[in-house]
């Protein structure tokens, strides 16, 4: 009667055969439900695993397009000192006075100082720029996306 076919009972019969069926049965019914909710437990397990993936993720995508706005912001301040510079360069090629040259030599000062300073400030940013960081300045509006 163990053979494997557990829904099946050779005739004759004896009672004995007929319990090893049922027990068989019952055993069997057991060791699927056991399999079942194993499973379940794990399909479980596993959705909330991917949920918290997916929320991290998001938060991640939103911290870095946090970054990317504010590295195109700060790309934008840059280019403007740079932009002064060149212009100033081709004023100072073409100037004919002393107190033109002296002008525009002011001018590159100037800018080059702006430039240094804005070049600093972007390394101190980097550094306060963490992700508890960001989420807290983007909670008071102070970053926006």
């Amino acid at each position: 009667m163990n053979l494997g076919a557990d829904d099946y009972l050779a005739k004759p019969f004896e009672a004995k055969d007929l319990l090893d069926a049922v027990r068989s049965r019952l055993d069997h019914r057991s060791t699927v439900q056991k399999v079942a909710t194993a499973q379940a437990e794990q399909n479980q397990t596993l959705n909330h695993a991917l949920t918290k993936s997916q929320r991290q993720m998001a938060e991640t995508q939103k911290i870095a397009d946090i970054k990317d706005e504010l590295l195109g912001k700060i790309s934008a301040e840059l280019r403007e000192p740079l932009s002064n510079i060149n212009v100033a360069i081709q004023m100072l090629q073409r100037a004919d006075s002393t107190d033109e040259r002296d002008r525009y030599l002011r001018i590159l000062k100037e800018e080059y100082a702006r430039e240094m300073a804005l070049l600093s400030q972007v390394d101190s940013l980097r550094s306060l720029l963490t992700p508890d960081n960001a989420k807290l300045l983007q909670s008071f509006d102070l970053l926006s996306k």
